[in-house]
């Protein structure tokens, strides 16, 4: 029995440690799901998607391990100082005024380096067999990988109009924004690709190849655009440092290495979450909007997710924007606000989806999603529910760990990094939450954008990394803002150490990346 005595003076210890209390317990809670993630029995496997029975941790020694790594982080808050620093100057306050006017520059630069981190990964090595997709080379050291989805995407490009016919284009008909769109750019490009022989640099000679091409660029784009402009927002002189930082993972990582060069849809999973990122902050921070914005912001999602349906991931986030607004003592006047407008808000997005179902059903007398029907996305849960509460509690169980795996899998050194950052901030003696205004409202936006994100990725029931990246955005946001203002906080060359030691992570990070075989879909 642990002396009741020293747990007191333990705690009355670091009573004034700003934040000790809750990074100890999220510190523990991480712990906990990483054993959970490890010794946690799979059972059964969702419908879709590759899935490793049973469990991965054996023995004692990784219980071990991870205790003493518990431990560590738990001596280590003890180096976190009772007092805290005088707070920065009101430069965590500024909004800059002319972020738009540099926006024209931001694009630009946004654009190109996209491009450029895109060709690096024509470097990466190439197998002969990859799994899902199809090798295309273009010299003896260049070449990607072309998802065996593609060809279908690329001859409805050509042909659209499959769409509204039984046959393969049942596999997509309920994107069909997305197929409309790559339509359009492939009669508008094509013919100025074809005539100036880049159609042959890139080794497939399908006619919607380079323009769906474009369209992955200029998703990635402006999912970057967006990301840079968010942490570049936080104001301050170090803010433009953090977003450098932070970009090499945004951009250098597995799915824009295996979904760059072949049509697809998966680049929505970066442009998604800093959609909900930047709509969630506008709606903390802006004035109110009307009810008939908020149809026109639902109106907006819902059409994207005729292009891809993870734009349903954050419609929760935004309605809890509207709901938390306002605080306070108008706690109850910001529910009777937000309701209405959470409603218009999801009406919005209901619409062209029960739109685009009616045309289905007159054209061609049905509709089908096969993410439903076929994989169970979502109605898993009712499936078990159906079958007895034994399946129902050995599906969740097995559920929830497959999740915490492709989680970790797929975000575990971004999720690492923000624990460092949360240590070296309580270290500085800086308080958990931002100092500005405008930085707690981007904190609020991103766990709102975080949660409801990863409620629907559990629902979903297919759990492969490139689906779980969606949080990758999110993450980097938080460690953005946390960077910010560890950089803020910290002497000259404590400053100096942390940028030169980042920056070299980044750049190892980026080769490693660019070098590793794989992922190929």
């Amino acid at each position: 029995m642990i002396d009741e005595r020293l747990l007191t003076r333990f705690f009355r210890e670091h009573k004034a440690s700003p934040g000790f209390l809750k990074v100890a317990a999220g510190w523990s809670l991480l712990a906990l799901l990483f054993l959970l993630a490890g010794y946690g029995s799979v059972r059964v496997c969702p419908r879709w998607g590759s899935c490793e029975k049973g469990a991965l941790f054996v023995g004692g020694k990784p219980f071990i391990i991870t205790l003493l790594v518990w431990a560590l982080g738990i001596a280590a808050l003890r180096l976190a100082p009772a007092r805290l620093p005088k707070p920065p100057s009101a430069a965590d306050e500024e909004i800059s005024r002319r972020r738009l006017r540099r926006a024209a520059i931001s694009f630009p630069f946004c654009a190109l380096t996209t491009l450029a981190v895109a060709h690096l990964f024509l470097l990466s090595p190439m197998i002969l067999h990859p799994f899902w997709a199809y090798p295309v080379r273009l010299s003896s050291n260049l070449g990607f990988p072309l998802n065996q989805d593609s060809p279908l995407l690329m001859d409805l490009a050509v042909s659209p109009g499959k769409l509204l016919e039984s046959g393969p284009g049942d596999l997509r008909q309920s994107r069909p924004l997305y197929v409309w769109v790559a339509a359009g750019l492939t009669r508008s490009l094509a013919p100025l690709a074809r005539r100036s022989g880049i159609e042959r640099l890139y080794g497939v000679r399908h006619p919607a190849f380079l323009p769906e091409i474009v369209l992955n660029w200029g998703l990635l784009t402006v999912a970057f655009f967006l990301f840079w402009r968010f942490l570049c927002g936080f104001g301050g002189p170090f803010a433009k440092f953090a977003a450098v930082l932070c970009a090499i993972p945004f951009l250098a990582n597995d799915v824009v290495k295996a979904f760059f060069w072949t049509p697809h849809m998966q680049l929505f999973n970066l442009l998604v979450p800093m959609l909900g990122l930047v709509c969630c902050r506008s709606i903390l921070a802006g004035p109110p909007l009307s009810h008939s914005r908020a149809l026109l912001v639902g109106l907006g999602l819902g059409l994207l997710g005729l292009a891809y349906e993870s734009s349903l991931f954050i419609v929760p986030a935004i309605a809890a924007a509207f709901l938390l607004r306002a605080g306070g003592a108008r706690a109850r006047a910001g529910w009777r606000e937000g309701l209405p407008r959470a409603g218009m808000l999801a009406l919005g997005f209901a619409l062209p989806q029960l739109a685009w179902i009616a045309v289905r059903l007159v054209r061609s007398g049905r509709y089908s999603n096969v993410a439903i029907e076929r994989d169970r996305n979502f109605v898993w849960l009712a499936d078990a529910l159906s079958a007895g509460a034994e399946e129902t509690g050995t599906r969740v169980f097995s559920y929830s760990v497959l999740f915490l795996r492709t989680l970790w899998s797929a975000c575990g050194p971004l999720v690492l990094l923000g624990v460092l950052l949360v240590f070296v901030r309580l270290w500085l003696g800086l308080p958990l939450s931002p100092s500005g205004q405008a930085r707690r409202q981007a904190l609020h936006a991103a766990w709102l954008t975080m949660f409801s994100a990863m409620t629907f990725l559990f629902f979903m029931g297919q759990y492969v990394e490139r689906h779980s990246f969606f949080l990758g955005p999110i993450l980097l946001v938080l460690c953005g803002l946390l960077l910010t203002e560890v950089l803020e906080a910290s002497a000259g060359a404590v400053r100096v150490g942390i940028t030169g030691t980042l920056a070299a992570v980044d750049a190892v990070w980026l080769v490693y990346q660019v070098a590793k075989y794989g992922p190929y879909s």
